[in-house]
């Protein structure tokens, strides 16, 4: 598995250094996971800054002041029809934005850390076993298929995780 994932980011890095004055889209929404992700594109597109625009698909949110009020997690989590309605909030990313988020990107990456987790509008590392006593919380003793348990973990928890993370894959 981990060859894959590691032919996989050699497949990108050969990509984004191919990109020469096209304009870059970096989608991403308040989880670990897509923050981490945009940070390390974003690494790899030093020299083209200039070109580059994030959207923050967290920064809208739906039914606002609404007793089902939604703000999505993750880009996945938007339907197609909807993505026309973020181009408008892209950020153009300058040098000073950049050189935040790339000592963000570093310190992240100094930690080592095996879970992050989005919390209080930033990236944190985390214990392995940050997740333990929720999904805990979530077994019932009498037989229970693990996808029942993982799905009310993943509904119960504020910010975005993935159902691997939970199965502990």
């Amino acid at each position: 598995m981990s060859e894959e994932i590691e032919d996989s980011y050699k497949k990108l890095h050969e990509k984004i250094t191919k990109f020469k004055d096209e304009d870059i889209y970096l989608w991403y929404g308040n989880s670990a996971m897509e923050t981490c992700g945009m940070l390390h594109v974003l690494s790899m597109l030093e020299e083209k800054i200039e070109n580059v625009c994030t959207i923050n698909v967290s920064d809208i949110t739906y039914n606002t002041g609404k007793r089902n009020d939604y703000t999505p997690r993750v880009v996945g989590e938007l339907t197609p029809e909807r993505l026309g309605e973020f181009i408008g909030i892209n950020q153009s990313m300058d040098f000073s934005r950049y050189s935040s988020l790339m000592s963000l990107w570093k310190q992240l990456k100094r930690e080592k850390s095996n879970l992050r987790i989005y919390e209080d509008k930033e990236v944190k590392s985390v214990q392995e076993d940050y997740y333990d006593e929720m999904i805990l919380r979530y077994t019932y003793k009498k037989f229970m298929y693990s996808a029942r348990t993982v799905g009310e973990v993943i509904g119960k928890v504020e910010s975005y995780v993935s159902d691997s993370i939970i199965f502990g894959k």
